[in-house]
């Protein structure tokens, strides 16, 4: 029997406007992404990236969580990006 390959993966979630009391947003995206991880034993879930109010017209480098993700990328520290 072959074992299956991991693939190690991270999360982004953004939301253009934040309101701390509601969380909602950011609620409903984890959701989806633990939904979407629920039969895929093989995706390892490493970290999850957060960039709250921040417009979705911002460039992935420019924002704070944003950029993080694309240097860790170009590192190769995981296989796999979740939004």
């Amino acid at each position: 029997m072959q074992k299956q390959k991991t693939i190690t993966a991270v999360s982004y979630i953004r939301v253009a406007s934040y309101n701390p009391e509601d969380k909602s947003a950011v609620y409903y995206q984890k959701q989806l992404i633990k939904e979407y991880l629920k039969n895929r034993p093989e995706i390892i879930l490493k970290r999850t990236y957060y960039d709250l109010g921040v417009p979705g017209n911002t460039p992935l480098n420019d924002r704070p969580d944003g950029s993080k993700l694309l240097e860790e990328a170009a590192s190769g520290k995981f296989g796999m990006v979740l939004v």
